[in-house]
């Protein structure tokens, strides 16, 4: 659900967005009878549309009990979607009305929305209770154990257990092949990641879900996605790129009659034009974002806030001074975000000449800044431990640095006594950093001219079967998929006869860009030999790998040179490590491409996962892909 935490000034801007959250996501989808099967689906793809065909559904006089009462986990799930909470209560609880049992099968879905439609943290603990009283019903690896996980780690209030629940649901969904549930999951891992700090994994766990939510049409699903991009952009400080995100997601919602998410990214928007000091369009996407709100009430704190500093950057002082002093002397106004307004307010009245009243509110802000900051690593300490120390050795650092301060000015006739030998000293030091420098920049390039193909910058044979060899093992550890594909450019001896060896180097070249492209972080490439790459995808089966292979295909169809190239895949079994095994199934299946006429995608029979019968033949590899 969203995280109603706003922060103001433009030095907390950016931070407290990330934690501000966004507006509701949608769960991973429990499952259902064929009567509303569809229906979550449809939510992330019109939550509205989705809402006026499960009331009409709810109409209806012939429905049985436990129907009617998925019919309501569905309408609960649309309500949450379109940031209804209380609606989402109501009918959470007439669900949990019809299926009071957790033996009956929509109980725990019914359980999930009645936590998230929750207003009063206080009422989460007995409802995650009872979830976690009703996981002893659960059938192991099911889509009710992924999913009760999921809603267990996302109402957890400890970081710990809330990244240990979504990782272990996430990485359930992809061992049982659940696609839908593993782009939810995903993109609500990001979210945990995100506020940990680790912006590159919560963007590459965001791209899954979108790439899920953009293949199966769901405009709401990939316009939550677009927001969450644009979160992370912020906490990075990169506010153009967050700008995008915030208009993408602004678009889709308004398309679908989303006003509430769409108020979000507009005033989300207008935060990142204040962080760059766009002050006249941050006034113009913040009274956008107040129509669409209108009556409700919920954002009126943050949106008057952003105006404050906006009047600040105007100089509209008296402006600033009256808003944020009406947001700090209301009876609701919370310490979290008051520390910002006393900035805004002590800078908008040294504006106005009221140097006094400006030296009380910022002594105010440093007072309440320097408690945040120990609060904040305090809530950090649970999942950063290593983080926080090193912050908490910079604050020790900085304060020893002030304390050298004082004292060299007090000793600072002393200390001209020692320039000389200081700057000696310093010569030194700065010989020997740069002679270790030298020497580590040198071992690097080694490394480099050690590990890399010289002609295409891949990965070269050597270095390519260390990182295959850790992918398999992790891939055994966690008993996920994994397959690896070779690929040989068709007639490459031909290109060197007709065109010249200079011609042979650019067609490696052009087909290393398009593997490079085309392949996530966790994937393998390298440069196998001559005209032979190798590819290794973790997570991936060998009919998800020929359909990367066949992209990677068509890219080098579209070459000024077109290439063609024949292809072998093999898929690892179940907690094999053994790499050349892997690789020579691969091989086999390669070879089978180019004797059955090239340009093709051949994948090998499966291995088999049992040790006991590594000796016996492989079957007969299978046809993946038509000649282009």
């Amino acid at each position: 659900m969203a995280n109603r935490a706003a922060g103001i000034s433009l030095g907390a801007l950016a931070a407290a967005l990330v934690l501000a959250g966004s507006p509701a996501q949608a769960m991973c989808s429990i499952g259902s009878p064929p009567i509303v099967a569809d229906f979550q689906r449809q939510v992330n793809a019109d939550p509205a549309r989705a809402l006026a065909a499960i009331t009409a559904q709810l109409a209806r006089k012939d429905l049985g009990r436990i129907d009617r009462a998925w019919l309501y986990a569905a309408q609960a799930l649309a309500y949450s979607t379109l940031e209804r909470s209380e609606d989402e209560v109501v009918a959470a609880n007439a669900g949990l009305a019809l299926a009071p049992s957790p033996r009956d099968a929509p109980h725990m879905e019914l359980l999930a929305q009645l936590a998230f439609g929750q207003s009063d943290p206080a009422a989460l603990k007995p409802i995650a209770d009872r979830i976690k009283a009703a996981r002893r019903f659960v059938t192991p690896n099911s889509i009710e154990d992924i999913c009760s996980r999921a809603v267990i780690g996302s109402l957890s209030r400890e970081p710990v257990a809330e990244i240990r629940e979504l990782g272990a649901a996430y990485r359930l969904a992809i061992q049982q092949g659940m696609a839908e549930q593993r782009a939810l999951l995903a993109i609500d891992v990001a979210g945990v990641l995100m506020k940990a700090g680790d912006s590159a994994e919560a963007l590459a766990l965001i791209d899954e879900g979108e790439r899920w939510a953009r293949a199966n049409n769901l405009t709401f699903l990939t316009a939550s996605t677009a927001f969450r991009r644009a979160m992370t952009h912020t906490g990075m400080k990169d506010f153009v790129s967050s700008i995008g995100g915030f208009d993408t997601a602004y678009r889709l919602s308004l398309s679908l009659g989303n006003r509430n998410f769409a108020a979000f990214a507009v005033m989300s928007k207008c935060q990142s034009l204040l962080s760059l000091k766009r002050f006249g369009e941050a006034e113009g996407a913040c009274n956008e974002a107040e129509r669409l709100f209108g009556d409700d009430q919920m954002a009126r704190p943050r949106l008057m806030a952003y105006r404050s500093r906006i009047a600040y950057g105007l100089k509209r002082y008296p402006e600033a001074v009256a808003l944020t002093t009406a947001i700090l002397e209301a009876p609701a106004s919370r310490s979290a975000i008051k520390f910002p307004l006393y900035q805004t307010r002590g800078m908008a009245q040294a504006g106005l000449g009221n140097f006094r009243e400006a030296y009380a509110d910022m002594k105010r802000y440093a007072d309440m800044y320097r408690d945040d900051i120990e609060a904040k690593k305090s809530r950090e300490a649970a999942t950063l431990a290593s983080q926080v120390e090193i912050e908490r050795q910079v604050d020790r650092n900085k304060a020893l640095e002030r304390e050298v301060v004082f004292e060299q000015e007090r000793a600072r006739y002393e200390r001209q006594r020692l320039i000389l030998l200081g700057g000696v000293a310093g010569a030194l030091a700065l010989a020997l950093a740069l002679f270790l420098w030298m020497g580590r920049r040198h071992r690097r390039a080694l490394e480099a001219l050690a590990s890399s193909d010289g002609l295409t910058g891949l990965p070269n044979r050597r270095h390519a079967t260390e990182q295959g060899s850790v992918a398999l093992a992790r891939a055994a550890d966690a008993r996920s998929p994994l397959s690896l594909g070779l690929i040989d450019i068709d007639y490459f001896k031909r290109i060197n006869d007709a065109e010249g060896h200079a011609a042979g180097d650019a067609a490696l070249r052009d087909l290393s860009a398009i593997l490079k492209s085309a392949v996530r972080r966790s994937d393998v490439i390298g440069r196998w030999g001559g005209e032979e790459f190798l590819l290794m995808l973790p997570g991936l089966s060998a009919a998800e790998t020929a359909e990367v292979l066949g992209r990677i295909r068509a890219e080098a169809l579209r070459l000024e040179r077109p290439l063609r190239f024949s292809a072998g895949i093999a898929a690892a079994a179940a907690g094999e490590r053994d790499l050349e095994a892997v690789v020579a199934r691969a091989d086999a299946a390669l070879y089978e491409a180019k004797r059955s006429g090239r340009s093709r995608t051949v994948i090998a029979a499966d291995a088999s996962p049992s040790p006991d019968r590594r000796g016996e033949p492989e079957g007969a590899p299978q046809e993946a892909g038509a000649p282009a």
